[in-house]
């Protein structure tokens, strides 16, 4: 064989594995970078000015409890009047067969309420799915919010949770999601 062709071949498979590796050096640092980032709060600001009033204000709307949804907030298009998502298929004062309880995931933040996929399942179910999932909350307070919650109807409960919210103190998560 040709010595200059075996010398570009070489010379080609080295470049390959130099770009290879400085790639996943870049990734891997720039990843550090972000979480370190994420977790001293670099992205968050104190330009933030707060009277006493807006802080007495925010003490006498929150719920004792759970901090939110406020009343204002459950008395909005948000929710009907059983506190959970209003559900197209199968409205309030309907009996629900179901109730979910969790965060943003659980309540489907993204979408309308005729998307939902409680109100898929309603559809599917022939019954009414209660969701009362909230934006921002923990696995615990879906949990409180679900002993405060009257689903004495409901046969079937589900409690959604973010598993990537799902972490110990060291940031190793409990449990793997693979995504397929």
């Amino acid at each position: 064989m040709n010595k200059k062709v075996v010398f570009w071949a070489l010379l080609t498979v080295c470049l390959a594995l130099f770009i290879e590796f400085g790639s996943y050096l870049a990734v891997t640092i720039t990843q550090e970078i972000l979480q370190d980032a994420r977790t001293s709060n670099i992205f968050l600001t104190d330009n933030h000015s707060f009277t006493q009033s807006d802080i007495d204000s925010y003490f006498d709307s929150r719920d004792p409890i759970l901090g939110w949804p406020t009343p204002a907030i459950l008395q909005s298009d948000r929710h009907d009047e059983s506190g959970a998502r209003p559900n197209p298929a199968y409205p309030y004062p309907q009996p629900g067969c179901v109730a979910a309880f969790g965060d943003s995931f659980t309540y489907a933040s993204e979408v309308s309420h005729a998307e939902g996929w409680a109100n898929q399942l309603s559809k599917r179910l022939g019954c009414r799915v209660a969701n009362f999932g909230v934006g921002g909350y923990g696995t615990d307070q879906a949990y409180l919010r679900f002993k405060q919650t009257n689903v004495d109807d409901a046969s079937v409960v589900i409690l959604g949770f973010f598993p990537e919210d799902i972490e110990c103190p060291s940031g190793k998560k409990l449990i793997r999601w693979n995504r397929l």
